[in-house]
């Protein structure tokens, strides 16, 4: 304290923090601050205690076979993927953490741990494993025992060496995490794990930090936005690169690639229609070529038109043709609507472009020759929910937000033509849609259009979620004040802009925790297509394992694993949801 020389008065000093309190003082304060509020503590604690103990007792009884994961780990992550090509899914892997520390390193993630944060976890850490000891196997006893009084250890030494004069200084959260991944790997080298496990990871973790130091290199010395959209790009393209040509090893023959005839002529021949319905036509000749692009497109589902004849080429086909004229008919109808603004008609012709090459790039590499067999055969196991989740989440999403702006919308057709399909989606279950996709839809299909199940039961969830999103984000869009529509009205602002700019953004970030909880929703939904025969992860656990004539009957251990990973995955969304709304302020503003 010190006194105002002024005045004489002494000014008042702050309120110490919780953490300086002390345990006993903030236990008096909280916990036993009454006798109802002491007997409800003690009676909570004893069931804590009782249940921690029980649950310890079963997860290290002598009858737990844990060898059932251990065993079949490979079984669990890519079930029957080919074990000489297991190298492919360690690159799959090793390139989603360079993505990740290059994310981290552009929008430059991490922030600040306070010491007694990291005591904290360091105490807590140490005392489960010290405690699990008294539960675990004689032979792990004693490691398991140094190994907890170790952690307290370095978490005392550690507050007792800051002494009182560094107290308030923080450590980066990254080097903290850094110094976790070191430790882990650490431990793994020193424990009898096998070769083919340790070297990879290290492999995989050395990636992580050695792209994060080059992604803040380059976010230094080149635009920091310039550096996020690429980030962002290399994040959609490396999506359908690992699962459409790395762990299914396409042949990408160059001849195939080159011959193009199809998706050139609609790159030419369509950028030159949607330039002029842009530039050149009216409103009402515009119309009219919309209207004949759009019967042409459904004419193309129901009769065979000549584009059948050139299944000789192996990249083309009737499929990629009829995508693309979908694509063309389009741009055609919002071509006027995005084209608003200074280099609104450029913009829409790049974004053609880039249509017609993801679509060709597609097309080839879904029907590439591979040797390692159909989708239902290569894919399986986590690897397999992974891919079903990633799909329909990130392809429900545009299509969610364009059935909701339709549903808003004041053109009776687009209001009436979503209406019904959110409607007629959201009133069936998902295993009713999974299995039309799987079983009824291919009946009505050619047999050169075969759909693989993989890619149909990915389609269904997409366009299931896709109904659910929808609605989603229209309660957002009727959140938002009419005066603020009215408002970009009256500064001459397009409905494009209006929409892009004002309404949606906020709807959008109105809608957060509904978005995220379906998402997690969503992952754990893609447990329902063992209905329909594929091998997902939960499968794995329930079937096959317990299948095995090593471990018959053995279901509770993998299925306990796979409770655990399915928490582990939908509690980080719920953080990174809580994180965002937080930066964003959700509810405070």
């Amino acid at each position: 304290m010190s006194t105002n020389a002024e005045f004489g008065l002494i000014e008042a000093s702050p309120p110490p923090e919780a953490s300086q309190l002390g345990i006993v003082v903030w236990a008096r304060k909280n916990l036993f601050n009454s006798v109802l509020n002491a007997v409800i503590t003690v009676v909570m604690l004893a069931v804590l205690a009782a249940v921690a103990v029980g649950f310890s007792s079963f997860l290290f009884a002598d009858e737990r076979r844990w060898d059932a994961v251990t065993v079949n780990m490979r079984l669990l992550m890519v079930e029957g993927y080919p074990q000489d090509h297991m190298l492919r899914i360690w690159l799959s892997v090793g390139i989603i953490f360079a993505l990740i520390g290059l994310t981290t390193a552009a929008w430059n993630a991490g922030g600040k741990l306070a010491p007694d944060s990291i005591q904290r976890m360091l105490i807590g850490a140490g005392s489960l494993v010290a405690a699990l000891a008294v539960f675990g196997r004689p032979d792990a006893w004693v490691w398991m025992t140094v190994a907890g009084a170790v952690l307290i250890g370095i978490a005392l030494v550690w507050r007792s060496s800051l002494g009182k004069k560094n107290i308030d200084k923080t450590i980066p959260t990254l080097g903290f995490l850094g110094g976790v991944i070191a430790l882990i790997l650490l431990v793994t080298w020193l424990l009898p794990v096998a070769m083919t496990t340790k070297v990879p990871w290290t492999v995989v973790f050395a990636a992580l930090v050695g792209f994060y130091l080059v992604g803040r290199v380059l976010a230094g010395a080149v635009n920091n936005r310039t550096f996020r959209v690429v980030v962002l790009g290399l994040w959609v393209a490396s999506f359908p690169y690992i699962y459409l040509v790395l762990q299914r090893r396409v042949d990408l023959d160059t001849d195939v690639m080159l011959t193009f005839v199809m998706p050139a002529a609609f790159l030419v021949l369509g950028g030159a229609l949607i330039w002029a319905q842009l530039t050149k036509f009216s409103r009402d000749t515009a119309g009219v070529v919309t209207s004949v692009l759009v019967a042409l497109s459904v004419a193309s589902l129901i009769i065979p038109v000549a584009w059948d004849g050139w299944l000789e080429l192996p990249v083309l086909g009737p499929l990629i043709g009829r995508v693309l004229l979908f694509a063309l008919t389009a741009f055609a109808a919002g071509g006027r609507t995005f084209a608003s603004g200074e280099g609104g008609a450029r913009n829409v012709l790049v974004g053609w472009a880039g249509s017609v090459i993801a679509i060709a790039y597609l097309g080839t590499v879904v029907r590439g020759a591979t040797d390692l067999g159909t989708f239902n055969a290569v894919y399986g196991g986590l690897n397999l929910t992974m891919l079903l989740s990633v799909t329909a989440i990130a392809a429900s999403f545009p299509i969610g937000v364009m059935m909701a702006l339709a549903r808003t919308s004041k053109m009776p057709i687009f209001r009436l033509l979503s209406t019904g399909y959110i409607e007629t989606i959201r009133g069936v279950p998902l295993i009713t849609v999974l299995f039309f996709a799987t079983r009824v839809l291919p009946r009505f299909m050619p047999p050169e259009l075969a759909i693989d199940p993989v890619v149909a039961v990915a389609a269904g969830m997409m366009f299931f979620s896709a109904a659910y999103l929808a609605e989603n984000v229209r309660g957002g869009l009727q959140s938002i004040p009419k005066g603020q529509t009215e408002a970009a009205q009256a500064v001459g602002m397009s409905t494009f802009l209006t929409t892009a700019l004002i309404t949606l953004p906020q709807a959008l970030r109105t809608v957060i925790p509904a978005l995220v909880g379906q998402v997690i929703a969503l992952f754990k939904d893609t447990s329902l297509v063992t209905i329909i025969g594929l091998a997902d992860f939960l499968h794995v656990a329930r079937s096959i394992i317990p299948s095995q004539p090593d471990f018959l009957g053995v279901l509770m251990e993998p299925i306990l694993f796979a409770a655990l990973v399915y928490w582990l995955f939908t509690f980080t969304f719920s953080r990174a949801s809580q994180r965002l709304e937080q930066k964003l302020g959700v509810g405070d503003r």
